[in-house]
């Protein structure tokens, strides 16, 4: 998984430089209420991409911990909520029949409505599924044991039973014969092995037990029946090369070797056997002289310089609207038309993805910003969600971790980035960096030109607007110890009380949570005794009113309240057993209603944690509000994306 942020203070989580997710928080799709409301960006790691063959504007994909589907071509999706899912195929004869699979093979026979476990194997990862046209098509799942050995199961009864046909030490990719149903191809680290009967048997069609060989894709061309493999090589020098068979697998040529990692999947263009796709690590290919030639395709997806998207998966969807779309690693589903041309990333409301916070302009109502895949993309609304645009590339390059807003002045904000911190005065239409040494990710404002900026370890304060700098807060804490301030906590009406979430790490010592308070503006700090510091959090309508939550996993933990800026602390509620607070949210006007998420329903409570009620009791989702929307609660869930409800 990419680097995730979670709203409340977990540092159990942190590496240096880094702050890791809370515990993953997700619940069954369709499971929450429908109070919530869907908004903002859709992402994550797509890993298989299945299109409807009745209609290609229905595209389903596996992001490995779930199953999604999109009715309009990739704009919005919602999950099924199934186990983790990693590969998806559809029956070409029947668009109602579905078939996922992960840690096992489920199938839906009425276009997702239900579901059913069809096999279901102790350490079994499936990879790839295949389904074969015809009245009585045969199934096919390419799995991988616990210990590394690849196989491929055949089902000819819609996944009742199965039967292993197929051992290899290592197994990648399927391949039908549209023409000749019973011609199936599977490959691996040996080479490409060859069935005429639909799977039952099988010998080898192109041999490649040679040094280097780290994993071979196969793709096949519909008409007439051209053959593509593509052998990843591992030696000095990464490479793959591209074999071509012209007589279906009978015989062949290798094509040319080609330098980076391309191992991820093939197409083939039904309309035009002779070009190709190709996507691994270090991009995406197309060929258009069936694997010579391979140039980037990767127009619209460069994010950074001297980067390129890494590719998961590839899809055609074939008739009249013809559409390639490409599963890519940390930014969802891409389309784009075959042969040429410009990929457009949707918004993707709905596909899981990895966050970072939603940072809210407190002194512009419906204004918010999103970061993820890495801080690389950055979307801005004006409306509370409805609409988005992009901040420009000039800042996104930089890997953007952190905003902080103007204590007075809604158009100007800052951002943290992996090349210091960076003002705009427009609303983030033009930027100019304040502060040059190295990555900040943390950013904070305390009061009027007061900046707080940590990096890989200390605080740096400026109380100019950025002009000049001061290290108000050491890397070392007692002595041997490394501090890493990992968030932040300022209140415009009380800028002189601030709070720091720190951990403390070094060779010899495991990471610990301490949190640390400023009463002048954050020249100077004193630890306070937090109990249980897992997460932390202050409340916005009173800096002195503190909560503090314990790890989830730990029993007799549970929730703490402090109601003089830490001094003093109370436990007002134990941690529910088996199920422990995993997310934390203060009403940003009153301190005593507060919302907590268990692994499994969000609770929450109008007396400072005393007593719960169950405001949701079917889903789990990292939570937050907003100051100046005050009566709205936002959500964030690894599986669905970002959500938000009124909750008066």
């Amino acid at each position: 998984m990419r680097v995730k942020f979670q709203p409340g203070f977990s540092i159990l989580r942190i590496a240096l430089g880094v702050l890791l997710g809370a515990a993953a928080l997700a619940s069954p799709a369709g499971a929450r209420d429908s109070h919530w409301r869907s908004f903002g960006p859709g992402g994550g790691n797509i890993g298989s991409l299945a299109i409807d063959p009745r209609d290609a504007r229905v595209v389903y994909a596996a992001n490995f911990q779930d199953l999604y589907r999109s009715r309009d071509g990739g704009e919005t999706w919602s999950a099924f909520g199934l186990p983790p899912i990693s590969a998806v195929a559809i029956a070409p004869s029947d668009g109602a029949t579905i078939y996922a699979g992960g840690t096992k093979v489920v199938r839906s026979g009425d276009g997702g409505r239900t579901w059913q476990t069809m096999l279901d194997e102790a350490g079994l990862e499936v990879r790839a599924l295949a389904v074969t046209a015809g009245s009585r098509p045969v199934v096919f799942a390419l799995g991988r044991s616990a210990t590394g050995e690849g196989s491929v199961r055949r089902s000819a009864d819609d996944g009742r039973t199965w039967t292993t046909t197929l051992i290899s030490d290592s197994l990648d990719s399927l391949a039908l014969d549209p023409i000749h149903p019973a011609v199936v191809f599977a490959a691996g680290r040996k080479g490409v092995f060859r069935s005429f009967d639909s799977g039952l048997s099988w010998s080898m069609a192109l041999n490649l037990q040679i040094p280097g060989v780290r994993g071979v894709l196969v793709a096949l061309a519909p008409s007439p029946s051209i053959l593509y493999a593509v052998a990843s090589y591992f030696t000095s020098l990464p490479g793959f090369a591209v074999y071509r068979s012209f007589d279906g697998g009978q015989t062949w040529t290798q094509v040319r070797f080609h330098e980076g990692t391309f191992d991820q999947a093939l197409v083939v263009d039904p309309a035009s056997p002779l070009k190709l796709y190709l996507a691994g690590f270090d991009g995406l290919l197309a060929s258009t002289d069936g694997g010579k030639i391979w140039k980037p395709f990767e127009d619209g997806l460069i994010l950074r310089p001297g980067t390129h998207p890494a590719g998961y998966s590839l899809a055609i969807a074939q008739g009249r609207r013809r559409t390639l779309f490409a599963g890519l690693y940390g930014m969802g589903v891409a389309h784009t038309a075959p042969g040429g041309g410009r990929w457009s990333l949707p918004l993707q409301t709905g596909l899981g993805g990895v966050y970072s916070p939603l940072f809210f302009n407190p002194l512009r109502s419906g204004e918010l910003l999103v970061a993820y895949d890495d801080g690389y993309r950055v979307l801005r609304s004006v409306d509370d969600g409805e609409t988005w645009s992009s901040l420009p590339y000039r800042i996104t390059s930089l890997a953007l971790s952190s905003i902080a807003f103007d204590t007075a002045n809604p158009d100007r904000y800052f951002a943290g980035t992996g090349d210091g911190v960076w003002k705009t005065l427009n609303r983030g239409a033009t930027w100019s960096r304040i502060k040059e040494d190295g990555a900040v990710y943390g950013l904070a404002t305390a009061g009027p030109g007061v900046l707080l900026a940590a990096g890989g370890c200390g605080l740096d304060r400026s109380r100019n607007g950025g002009r000049t700098w001061e290290r108000v807060l050491s890397c070392e804490h007692d002595d041997f110890l490394h501090q890493q301030v990992v968030r932040l906590w300022t209140n415009p009406s009380t800028p002189a009380r601030i709070y720091a979430a720190v951990s403390t790490f070094s060779d010899t010592h495991p990471y610990g949570n301490l949190v640390l308070a400023s009463t002048d503006g954050g020249a100077t700090w004193r630890e306070i005794p937090v109990p249980n510091p897992y997460f932390f959090e202050v409340a916005a309508g009173d800096s002195r009113a503190l909560y503090s939550v314990d790890s989830p996993d730990k029993v007799g933990g549970g929730l703490e309240r402090s109601e003089d800026g830490g001094a003093t602390w109370q436990t007002v509620h134990a941690n529910p057993e088996e199920n422990g607070f995993a997310s934390l949210a203060i009403d940003p006007r009153d301190p005593d209603t507060i919302y907590l998420s268990t692994r499994s329903e969000i609770l929450r409570s109008r007396d400072g944690g005393r007593t719960l009620e169950v405001l949701d009791p079917a889903f789990s989702a990292s939570l937050t509000t907003d100051r100046a929307r005050p009566g709205f609660l936002y959500a964030r869930s690894d599986l669905d994306g970002l959500f938000e409800r009124q909750v008066e």
